[in-house]
């Protein structure tokens, strides 16, 4: 299973098959047309839909724009129901302080009123290296940037909701894992919110947007991969931006700008035999390790019944313990009432079993030991 995966335009038949080939867990759509069924079935899908002329009068209205935006994005977010998530306005400015307040507050707004309706969202997406540490560069106002949008982050990771981020890289600039632009920003970014109490663990990260982009850092823009290099040698370099994501627990994919592309795009664009050639780089690499559960609400559910019973207050385990032995098994076999109840609950110390019972008339007291034997 990759992180790489299409960032799409324009569905096209082969990019299923492309998908399946990278053995991608998630892929993007823009503007999808309308449809019950998903044009890629086996993957989660963020939709999004292309509000880039209102977004700014929404996220100035801050908490109340969020709200308003998803009510009015409902009828077409319905239409295409099998998205996994709905992404909000597209590259906000997260560097001027006013507006950074204000997308942080319209964000909120936006899952909550998402939570109503059962959906969703992938908040904030802020253009790549943003936030960013200003001219010349601080990395202390970079990091109070990032801080001020931990309120939004904590919310995500506690409602369901996702993270988006760009991150792009330029052939003499910044390669795939560069700090001020690349993967690497993403990793100090997320760095800055695990300070701050964000539950890394918990949050779902998605790189929204990324691969070679000729206009990062003032350069000439709608440069892409195109006029840098060959196939070969870009597959390559994405091969090294999914080795170093998954490292990064948190990120759950990397959506290549672009597939089907639509004009200004061209030189961006990934077509089949493209995908081919990635596909082949992307198996080349050592299976991902797997990262382990989940740690959220289910999942410590589920974890809760292989625990002991335990009540801290009962005679069986206050003796257990203080013989200095482990309780090692639940009670079990409490009957009846008043004279007449027992309960027996194991010890275990020094590789031995020890079967104690409590009844009313007798207290507490040992009745059967043995050794213990591997397995037992």
């Amino acid at each position: 299973m990759t992180l790489a995966t299409l960032h799409v335009q324009r569905v096209e038949r082969w990019q299923r098959w492309a998908l399946e080939d990278w053995g991608a867990i998630w892929a993007k759509i823009v503007n999808p047309p309308q449809s019950v069924e998903s044009p890629f079935p086996n993957q989660r899908v963020v939709v999004r839909w292309w509000t880039d002329d209102i977004d700014s009068d929404y996220i100035a209205r801050g908490y109340t724009g969020g709200v308003a935006f998803v009510r009015r994005m409902l009828p077409v977010w319905r239409d295409r129901p099998y998205a996994t998530a709905y992404e909000l306005a597209n590259e906000p400015d997260v560097n001027d302080p006013w507006w950074r307040r204000q997308v942080v507050a319209y964000s909120r707004g936006a899952m909550d009123e998402a939570n109503q309706h059962g959906i969703k969202l992938v908040i904030l997406l802020p253009p790549e290296a943003s936030p960013h540490g200003g001219d010349p560069y601080s990395p202390e106002l970079r990091i109070a940037k990032c801080r001020e949008l931990v309120p939004a982050v904590k919310q995500a990771v506690e409602q369901g909701h996702y993270v988006g981020m760009h991150a792009y890289w330029r052939p003499g600039v910044a390669g795939p894992t560069d700090s001020f632009h690349a993967l690497g920003h993403v990793a100090l970014t997320a760095s800055v919110w695990g300070d701050a109490g964000v539950d890394l663990d918990r949050l779902q990260l998605l790189v929204t947007e990324t691969g070679i982009d000729g206009g990062i850092a003032g350069h000439t823009p709608r440069q892409g991969w195109r006029d840098f290099m060959d196939i070969g040698a870009y597959a390559q370099q994405i091969a090294e931006a999914e080795m170093y994501a998954r490292a990064l627990g948190y990120v759950k994919a990397l959506m290549l700008f672009t597939a089907g592309y639509q004009s200004p795009w061209g030189r961006f664009d990934l077509v089949e035999a493209d995908c081919r050639v990635i596909g082949r780089s992307l198996r080349s690499l050592p299976p991902p390790v797997s990262p382990g559960p989940v740690v959220d609400d289910s999942w410590i559910a589920e974890t809760r019944q292989h625990r002991l019973r335990l009540n801290p207050d009962a005679a069986l385990k206050q003796a257990i313990e203080a013989a200095g032995q482990c309780c090692a098994s639940n009670e079990f076999d409490a009957t009846g009432h008043a004279e007449s109840a027992t309960a027996f609950q194991y010890g275990f110390a020094n590789n031995t079993w020890y079967l104690w019972k409590w009844s009313r008339a007798e207290g507490v007291k040992v009745i059967y030991t043995e050794k213990a034997e591997r397995g037992s």
